[in-house]
């Protein structure tokens, strides 16, 4: 037999009545960069947010601003007078203890200081309004993670249910927690023991601030 075979090869031959209907169809897939990936938000962040909602930041009304801006409302006394006497708030002292947060009217002082070094200047309810909320600030619990809240509770975990144990454990709150560390900070307390005192204060404000709750999941490997 001479030249090429005009028969399909076996593996090729369809079966009768069968017909070849092949098409190609083009995909296209967009990919955006510009776009972030979703990613959630970590735990301070919550924490933060949740804690905005619960202090939210002191607003004046424009009634106000506008009569204050109207009287010339006279600039508050920060840090030193003019007579170079010392114009201060009152020091907040926790029994015989000297406070661990630095004074807020001299943190307002030093900030306003600093704008009107650099040309800015600030109308007297705006003043008002940062000493206002630095001093806020001042009252506002003093924030720990929950490693150093299991930290500072190990050496005084007790009998298995009482309320801190229980805190240390799982991270339950309930009404009870906060008496008992604040009674355990008073016997530190007459014991000499101010350091270790002042960080079970510190979570006993972790407390108020979280307020009642479960066991937390996961608590132990936070």
């Amino acid at each position: 037999m001479t030249g090429p075979s005009s028969s399909p090869r076996p593996e090729h031959t369809p079966r009768p009545g069968a017909t070849w209907n092949t098409r190609l169809v083009r995909t296209e897939t967009v990919v955006d960069d510009d776009t972030p990936d979703p990613t959630p938000p970590n735990r301070a962040t919550r924490r933060a947010a949740a804690r905005a909602m619960r202090h939210p930041i002191r607003q004046y009304p424009d009634e106000l601003r506008e009569q204050a801006e109207a009287d010339d409302v006279p600039k508050p006394c920060l840090g030193r007078a003019e007579s170079g006497a010392r114009c201060a708030l009152p020091q907040r002292h926790d029994g015989d203890h000297e406070p661990r947060r630095p004074d807020g009217q001299q943190i307002a002082g030093a900030i306003i200081t600093t704008l009107q070094q650099r040309g800015y200047s600030l109308p007297a309810p705006d003043v008002h309004a940062v000493v206002d909320a630095i001093l806020d600030l001042q009252e506002t619990p003093v924030p720990m993670t929950d490693a150093e809240v299991r930290t500072a509770l190990r050496p005084y975990v007790g009998r298995y249910g009482s309320p801190i144990a229980c805190l240390h454990r799982t991270g339950e709150i309930d009404e009870y927690t906060r008496l008992a560390l604040l009674n355990r900070a008073a016997r530190l307390d007459a014991d000499g023991l101010g350091h270790d005192a002042d960080r079970l204060r510190d979570v006993a404000e972790y407390v108020l601030d979280a307020g009642c709750r479960p066991p937390v999941d996961g608590w132990t490997e936070r």
